[in-house]
């Protein structure tokens, strides 16, 4: 039997969320939202660096979103492409004869029904492992009965009609040989990009936002952002440190008229789990201040700086090829679930070329930016360039090390208490309470003897001393409270999608 796809799209669940459903012998089932654009032989959520009636995302280079198609060249195949970039991957399910491929985790284990193994305490690591690199991340994560979640990132997964599975890497892009070639070719995708996401032949179609702060990489997302069209800047003013952080003065002098500001606690007052979509991704919390902006994110691509602490610094000791970030400890992909249901593009601007760090880092260390080196450990030449040639003054930014956003990786069950909304506090610590683990006592004390390095170094933070603790491999998992979020978390999102899916059976029936 030839492939085909059969499309089952339902407003009710998340608008960007899509999961293929494939049995030797039959089409493939593809269950998605409301924003999944879907063609005979394609369907993506996203835009790309191409024409976008040729759907030729997998092969683009530059695809922010995910989709499949149907290949007919050389054998006929599916195909599933993940984003060209880490913050987001594909998952696979195998059940009972049949595959399921999704780009969102709850989503395929509703449809599968699969589910986290509530004993299971390495999942805040196994989900951010990809910060070890594409050569190192862990790809097969287990689940409750023996079930196995596999992930990909990355790559084009391509399926036979006999249910064979191959990934293939995405396709390097050329090394970057100066300033003006790497801005040059950033700013012809970044074009392309735009084009792609306001194409009259899409049924959705896409503006432009971008968020600034007064340090280096969210300035100059704005920059590049503003050279293509955007007009409209987000950014935090409230409270404490994102006060100090505001972005303000630099959107104005980029020429920004419309500038949105808003309280980064604002999500303290809901009721609606919103937690639960940043924390079921296996790293905890750490995007969930940027739900007060879910208004302007909607229906744009939104440009943000993630990673570019790493890939801009010209300090970083080790460079290279296979999105290895090492010592780290946040990746970067608690954005998913909220992206997916909110409806919106994430733009990672500094992950453009970062299969070729190793050529980025090259140039910030180069002669060539030398006049926009200032020198000191937060040093970072590419993005003052961008954003100074776009007329912010020198002193208005990347002055000091601030960052947006937080982690419930160190919390006990009572600091989260003060950092989760009343509704989502409450129905955590039900479900806390309920599904306590064996031996949780002997982990933590563990847990805390490893992590002690990391304590010590926070509070000498606190206390002004400049004294650090070397610390040793990446971090693991905390075994209290903490992980319970995952869980927590998943749960209720795989519910949301079971509900949906008894509202469509019946429907049907």
């Amino acid at each position: 039997m030839e492939c085909r796809f059969r499309f089952h799209v339902d407003e009710n669940i998340s608008r960007l969320a899509w999961c293929a459903v494939l049995e030797r012998g039959k089409c493939a089932d593809v269950y998605c939202g409301g924003g999944v654009a879907c063609v005979r032989d394609a369907f993506v959520e996203g835009a790309w660096n191409g024409n976008y009636a040729d759907m030729d995302f997998e092969r683009a280079g530059f695809l922010c979103g995910s989709g499949g198609k149907i290949i007919r060249e050389g054998g006929e195949r599916y195909c599933f492409a993940t984003p060209d970039h880490v913050l987001e991957k594909l998952v696979l399910i195998r059940k009972a004869g049949r595959l399921y491929v999704s780009n969102s985790v709850p989503f395929v284990l509703a449809l599968s029904a699969c589910e986290l193994d509530r004993q299971y305490t390495g999942y805040e690591r196994d989900f951010s492992s990809i910060l070890d690199g594409l050569d190192a991340y862990r790809r097969e994560i287990p689940l409750a009965d023996r079930m196995t979640l596999v992930c990909y990132y990355y790559c084009n997964l391509f399926i036979s009609p006999r249910g064979d599975v191959t990934a293939k890497e995405k396709q390097r892009p050329h090394p970057v040989s100066s300033y003006e070639d790497y801005t040059a070719a950033l700013l012809a995708d970044l074009r392309k990009l735009r084009d792609n996401a306001r194409d009259a032949a899409r049924r959705h179609r896409y503006g432009l936002v971008t968020t600034v702060s007064s340090g280096y990489d969210a300035a100059a997302c704005s920059a590049m952002a503003k050279k293509i069209g955007c007009e409209t800047a987000l950014t935090f003013d409230r409270p404490g440190k994102y006060a100090e952080d505001c972005g303000d003065k630099v959107a104005k002098q980029l020429g920004y008229k419309n500038i949105i500001k808003r309280d980064a606690d604002a999500y303290l007052s809901r009721e609606d789990f919103v937690e639960a979509e940043h924390v079921c991704s296996g790293e905890l919390g750490t995007s969930i201040i940027f739900s007060a902006f879910e208004e302007e994110f909607r229906d744009n691509l939104v440009f943000y700086g993630e990673r570019g602490d790493k890939l801009w610094n010209r300090n970083w000791p080790a460079p290279n090829d296979r999105f290895v970030f090492e010592g780290e400890m946040y990746a970067g992909i608690s954005m998913c679930e909220a992206r997916l249901r909110i409806g919106f593009v994430l733009v990672p601007m500094p992950l453009y070329k970062a299969a070729v760090w190793t050529s980025i880092h090259a140039l910030s260390n180069s002669q060539e930016m030398a006049a926009w080196s200032i020198g000191g450990g937060y040093d970072r030449p590419i993005p003052r360039r961008m954003t100074e040639e776009a007329g912010v003054k020198r002193e208005l930014f990347g002055q000091k090390k601030k960052g947006a956003g937080f982690n419930y990786h160190y919390d006990t069950l009572k600091r989260l208490k003060g950092r989760m909304s009343k509704t989502s506090y409450d129905s955590f610590v039900t479900y806390y309470k309920s599904h306590r683990r064996r031996g949780q006592t002997g982990r933590l004390i563990r847990y805390y003897w490893k992590a002690a390095p990391d304590y010590m170094n926070y509070l000498f933070r606190k206390a002004g001393i400049k004294k650090r603790i070397a610390v040793r491999g990446r971090r693991s998992g905390n075994p209290g409270a903490p992980s319970y979020l995952i869980n927590w978390g998943m749960e209720i999102l795989t519910d949301r999608y079971l509900a949906a899916q008894t509202k469509r059976d019946a429907r049907v029936s």
